[in-house]
C-alpha cells in the first residue's frame, strides 16, 4: 500500500490561498457592511462621489450615533444649525451632559396608519411616546442651563415646541423596557398579578413532582425541560402508575417528555389570563391611537424635529469622540457675480479655499495639508506615488464635508472653505466591459456631463489616462477653458509636461509639485507650489523592484535632450525650495519680531495704565486732604467770628446792667425774703438747684414742712422750711440765675464756661458730677479746648464706681474730633486719668 505523502510547499501555497480568499471575504463582507451603514444617508449621485473619496468608513462611523437611519442633510439655514452646534457644545461640556437620545423606528408608516383612521400597535405608541418623552427632558435641560443666553437660537428653537393638552399624561405610561406602569390601569395590574400568581403556582409544583417519592424512581434527572415552550419533565416508561400527564416527545434513549396533568391546567390558566391581557392592552391601544389621530399634524412636526435634532447631537457627539472640528462654509454673493463682467475671475477671486492642518479621514498618521487655492485651477505634477492623488481628494473631501456641515480635522481659525452648488469627481477608471466602454470614451462621457454646470469644484485624477498625450493635452486644454468660463473650479493631477507648460501661461492656473528626496530615493509628501515637477518615473522604478540595469537602459534611451530638460525642472526645484525655506526662515524670524513688538507695545500699554491708576490715587488723596484743610479753616473762622459776637453781647449786656445793678439785687433779696417769710416753698419748685452748706444739691421733691434735696455726691437730705428760714437766704441760694465776674464769664445751670483764650485749662475734673453733667461738661471741654489750639488735653473721671470712667471713654471713642485716648501715666492720675489728643 502507498501512503500519499504532503508536499509542505504546496501545503503552504494552498493555506495561503485559502487565508487570501478569506481576507478577501472578510474585506468584501465589511465593505458591504459598510455600505449598508452609510448608503441610507446619502443621494445616490452622493453615495458615487463619497467612494471616490475613500469617506465609506467616515460615514458609516457617523452612522452609529444616530437614533434611526435618516438622510444626512440638514434642510435650511446651515448659520443657524451652526449656532445651535456651538450652543450645545457650549452648555454641555464633560460635567453636564445631554439627555441620551432614545433609539426610536421610522413614525412615517405608523402616521400613515393613524391618517387611514387604523389603529396603532402598542410598540408604535412606545415609540411616539419616547419621542415625546425626550422632548419633555430636553426642555427642562436647555431651560435650566444657565450657560445658554436667553435669547439664544437653541432656547427659542426649543420653546416652539408647545406639546397639546393631555398628551403627554396620555402617553407617558412606559416603563424603559415598553411595558404598562403598574399602578395606572387596575384593570391591566390584576391580570398581570394573576399571571405572576399562577407562575409561582406551576413553580411551586414542580417541585413537588421533583420531590415526590412515588415519582423519584421515574425520574431520569431531576431538571425541568423546556419542550414546545412548555415545562415538562423526563421520565422513564412505567411513569404513569404514578402521574397523570401527556407525552410531548420522546428521546433516543427511550425516555419521555411528560407535560403534568395540574402543570397543564395552569397553562391553560395562564394561557387564559394572557388573552385577556392582550384585549386589554388593545383596547388602550385603540383609545390612545383615537386620541392620536387628533394630533396627527403636531406628530408629522415633532417627528421632524427630532430628526434635525438627532443629526445635531449625532454630529456634536461625532465631532466629540474624534476630537473633530466644524467650520462654516461662506456663500458667493450673486448679485456681484451678476454684476461681474469676468465670471471666471470673480470666482477665482471670491471662491478661495484655505486649509489649514487638514487630515483625510481614511488616513492612520496624515501629514497636515496646507494650502491656499485662489485660483480657477490647480494642476498637480511631480513624483510617482508622492500625495497628488490624495491632495485632490483632500481638497474635494473638505469642501464636501463643509457643504454637509459635517466635522472635519482641521484648524477651522485658519481655514475657509467656499459653498459650491455641485461637487463632481473624475477619479476612477471607468473601462468596463459590461458597460462595452474604454478609458478615454468614459472621460470624455462624465466630461461632457460637467461641462454646462456652473459654481462647480471638479477633481480629475491622471487626466493623462487613456489616449495620445500630445493630442489629449490640445483637447484637454480646451475643455478646461471652457469649464473655467463658467466659474467652476479644477483641481486636476498629471504627468503631462506639455498639458502643464500649455496652461501655465493661463493667470486662472495654479501650479503646484509634489517633491522628492533624491538622496533618500523616496518623496516627501509635501508640495511647492508655483512649480512644474519631475516625475521621477526612473526612481520609482528602482523603489519598486526594477533592476538598475533596466532602469539605466531605458534613461540612455529616453534621450539626453529631455534628460537634460528633467534635469533642468529638477534644478529649478531645488532652487525654489531653497528659496522657500528662506522665506520661511525669513517670516519666522519677521513673527519673532512682532512679537516682541507686540510684547513691547502691551508693556507700554500695562506701565501707562499702572501710572493712571497711582495719579489717579494721588489727585483724590489731594482732594480730599484740601477740603479737610478747607473744612477746617472754615470751622476755625467760624469758631473766632461766633467768639468775637459773643464778646459784643456781653459787653452790651454788661454796659446796660451796670446802672441799676445794685437796685435790682436789693429788691431780689428784699422780695426774697418777703416771699420765704410768708410761704418758704413758693420761691422754689421741683428740679432747682440750690446750696446747702456750700454744697450744691438739687430738689427731688417739695413736702408741706421741708425739701428733699439730693447733693452731688449722691446724699439725699431733708431740709427744714423753718431752717432755712433761720440759715437765712445765703445758705440757700439758686445757681439758675445769671452771674457775673471779673473774668466775664457766661454764668450756666451749674457751671461757667470761660471765653477767654487765656483762661482755658487744659484739663477737666469730673469728681461729683452725675453722667449727664460729666457727658455736657466734656462737650463744652473740647470745644474749647478745640478753640484754644490745644493738641492734648486731660480729663480725670477718678476711679469710683466706675460709671464715670466708662461714659468717659464712650464719649472719646464716638466723638468725630477726638483722634485717640487712652490711660495717663500713674504720676498723672493713671487709670481714672485720660490723655485724649485732638
Amino acid at each position: 500500500m502507498q501512503i500519499a505523502q504532503k508536499n509542505p510547499q504546496n501545503d503552504k501555497s494552498i493555506k495561503s490561498q485559502i487565508s487570501e480568499t478569506f481576507s478577501d471575504t472578510q474585506k468584501e463582507q465589511e465593505q458591504n457592511i459598510i455600505n449598508d451603514c452609510y448608503e441610507f444617508l446619502a443621494s445616490s449621485a452622493d453615495c458615487k462621489l463619497i467612494k471616490q473619496l475613500d469617506l465609506e468608513s467616515f460615514f458609516a462611523d457617523f452612522a452609529t450615533f444616530l437614533a434611526r437611519k435618516k438622510p444626512m442633510y440638514l434642510n435650511g439655514d446651515l448659520a443657524v444649525y451652526k449656532k445651535m452646534i456651538d450652543e450645545l457644545d457650549l452648555a454641555f461640556c464633560d460635567s453636564i451632559h445631554l439627555p441620551q437620545i432614545p433609539r426610536v423606528d421610522l413614525l412615517e408608516p405608523a402616521l400613515m396608519h393613524l391618517n387611514k383612521n387604523g389603529n396603532l400597535h402598542l410598540s408604535q405608541i412606545y415609540n411616539i411616546s419616547k419621542i415625546l418623552g425626550y422632548f419633555c427632558t430636553l426642555q427642562k435641560h436647555i431651560q435650566k442651563n444657565s450657560q445658554i443666553p436667553a435669547k439664544s437660537t437653541l432656547k427659542e428653537w426649543i420653546e416652539k415646541i408647545i406639546f397639546p393638552p393631555n398628551l403627554l399624561e396620555s402617553l407617558l405610561i412606559f416603563t424603559q423596557n415598553g411595558e404598562i406602569k403598574d399602578g395606572i390601569f387596575p384593570q391591566i395590574d390584576s391580570i398581570k398579578s394573576s399571571i405572576s400568581n399562577v407562575a409561582s403556582s406551576i413553580k411551586s409544583e414542580f417541585s413537588a413532582l421533583l420531590n415526590s417519592k412515588h415519582l423519584e424512581s421515574y425520574l431520569v434527572d431531576k431538571q425541568v425541560h423546556f419542550i414546545y415552550e412548555c415545562q415538562t419533565l423526563l421520565l422513564k416508561a412505567g411513569f404513569s402508575k404514578a402521574l397523570n400527564g401527556n407525552i410531548l416527545e420522546r428521546t433516543q434513549s427511550g425516555y419521555f417528555y411528560v407535560l403534568p396533568s395540574a402543570i397543564a391546567r395552569l397553562y391553560e390558566r395562564q394561557n387564559s389570563l394572557r388573552d385577556s391581557l392582550e384585549v386589554e392592552i388593545a383596547n388602550i391601544a385603540k383609545n390612545l391611537s383615537i386620541l392620536l389621530k387628533k394630533h396627527i399634524l403636531f406628530l408629522r412636526f415633532i417627528d421632524k424635529e427630532f430628526d434635525k435634532f438627532d443629526l445635531l447631537q449625532a454630529r456634536l457627539n461625532f465631532a466629540k469622540s474624534k476630537n473633530l472640528e466644524f467650520i462654516l462654509p461662506y456663500v458667493a454673493s450673486q448679485k456681484k457675480a451678476k454684476q461681474a463682467k469676468d465670471i471666471s475671475s470673480f470666482y477665482s477671486d471670491s471662491l478661495k479655499i484655505i486649509l489649514h492642518d487638514f487630515c483625510h479621514p481614511i488616513l492612520a498618521n496624515p501629514k497636515p495639508t496646507n494650502i491656499v487655492f485662489d485660483k480657477g485651477a490647480l494642476i498637480l505634477t511631480g513624483v510617482n506615488a508622492g500625495g497628488k492623488t490624495m491632495l485632490l481628494k483632500s481638497i474635494l473631501s473638505a469642501v464636501f464635508l463643509a457643504k454637509l456641515l459635517m466635522p472635519m480635522k482641521i484648524n477651522p481659525h485658519k481655514s475657509r472653505i467656499p459653498h459650491f452648488r455641485q461637487i463632481a469627481a473624475i477619479i476612477s477608471d471607468p473601462q468596463n466591459t459590461k458597460n462595452d466602454i474604454s478609458t478615454f470614451a468614459g472621460r470624455m462621457l462624465e466630461f461632457s456631463q460637467n461641462l454646462g454646470r456652473e459654481n462647480m469644484l471638479l477633481g480629475i485624477d491622471e487626466i493623462e489616462l487613456g489616449t495620445d498625450a500630445d493630442e489629449a493635452s490640445s483637447l484637454y486644454q480646451i475643455l478646461l477653458d471652457e469649464i473655467l468660463k463658467r466659474g467652476n473650479k479644477i483641481v486636476l493631477t498629471t504627468h503631462h509636461k506639455r498639458l502643464a507648460s500649455l496652461m501655465a501661461g493661463d493667470s486662472r492656473v495654479q501650479m503646484s509639485a509634489a517633491l522628492f528626496d533624491v538622496n533618500l530615493g523616496k518623496p516627501l509628501f509635501d508640495f511647492l507650489h508655483g512649480s512644474i515637477g519631475k516625475s521621477y518615473a526612473f526612481e520609482s522604478a528602482e523603489r519598486y523592484g526594477i533592476p538598475t540595469l533596466l532602469v539605466e537602459r531605458a534613461r540612455k534611451h529616453y534621450g539626453e535632450d529631455k534628460e537634460r530638460l528633467n534635469e533642468l525642472i529638477e534644478q529649478s526645484s531645488k532652487l525654489e525650495i531653497e528659496l522657500k525655506s528662506k522665506q520661511e526662515q525669513a517670516q519666522k524670524e519677521l513673527e519673532n519680531l512682532q512679537k516682541k513688538s507686540a510684547q513691547y507695545d502691551e508693556l507700554i500699554i500695562a506701565l501707562q495704565e499702572k501710572f493712571a491708576k497711582k495719579e489717579m490715587v494721588m489727585e483724590r488723596a489731594y482732594k480730599e486732604a484740601l477740603d479737610t484743610l478747607k473744612q477746617k479753616a472754615n470751622t476755625m473762622s467760624e469758631a473766632h467770628r461766633n467768639i468775637n459776637t459773643a464778646h459784643k453781647i456781653l459787653e452790651s449786656f454788661y454796659a446796660q446792667d451796670d446802672e441799676s445793678d445794685e437796685n435790682a439785687k436789693n429788691a431780689r433779696h428784699t422780695k426774697a425774703r418777703a416771699t420765704n417769710a410768708t410761704n418758704p416753698k413758693s420761691s422754689y419748685k421741683k428740679g432747682d438747684t440750690i446750696k446747702y452748706n456750700g454744697k450744691r444739691g438739687k430738689i427731688l421733691e417739695i413736702h408741706s414742712k421741708h425739701f428733699l434735696v439730693e447733693l452731688d455726691s449722691g446724699m439725699r437730705l431733708k431740709v427744714d422750711f423753718a431752717k432755712a428760714n433761720e440759715k437765712s437766704h445765703s445758705n440757700l441760694l439758686p445757681t439758675h440765675k445769671l452771674q457775673k465776674d471779673s473774668s466775664k464769664s457766661v454764668a450756666t445751670k451749674g457751671y461757667t464756661l470761660e471765653l477767654a483764650h487765656s483762661g482755658a485749662s487744659p484739663s477737666l475734673d469730673l469728681h461729683g458730677f452725675r453722667v449727664e453733667e460729666a457727658i455736657e461738661a466734656m462737650e463744652d471741654f473740647i470745644s474749647q479746648s478745640l478753640v484754644a489750639g490745644f493738641d492734648e488735653v486731660a480729663i480725670c473721671h477718678g476711679l469710683g464706681g466706675g460709671v464715670l470712667a466708662r461714659v468717659t471713654r464712650e464719649f472719646l471713642s464716638t466723638h468725630p474730633k477726638v483722634v485717640s485716648f487712652c490711660d495717663a501715666p500713674p504720676k498723672l492720675g493713671g487709670i481714672g486719668t485720660q490723655i485724649v489728643r485732638l
